[in-house]
């Protein structure tokens, strides 16, 4: 398979798959017991729900949404600031 790297759609497309692959991969050896292989999981699980608020953020949120994550921000940075005093 040949790709056209200067066709934005062709390289989505083709990184998407290998994304597919891999992580099919590392899933694999992971129920086969590959402690490095599940480790790895686990990272990628705790880090998914951040990287997605932050891609929803960056492309969907509206300007209502945006005020109430700021809120929500403040309000933690407050607590967090709080409990290190």
């Amino acid at each position: 398979m040949t790709i056209d790297w200067n066709n934005p759609e062709e390289v989505r497309k083709y990184r998407a798959q290998k994304s597919r692959e891999y992580r099919a991969r590392v899933k694999a050896r992971a129920e086969a017991g590959d402690k490095e292989a599940q480790k790895l999981r686990e990272k990628n699980n705790e880090r998914r729900p951040f990287a997605q608020c932050k891609t929803y953020l960056r492309r969907h949120a509206n300007l209502k949404e945006l005020r109430e994550v700021k809120e929500i921000i403040l309000n933690r940075e407050k607590e967090l600031k709080q409990k290190n005093i």
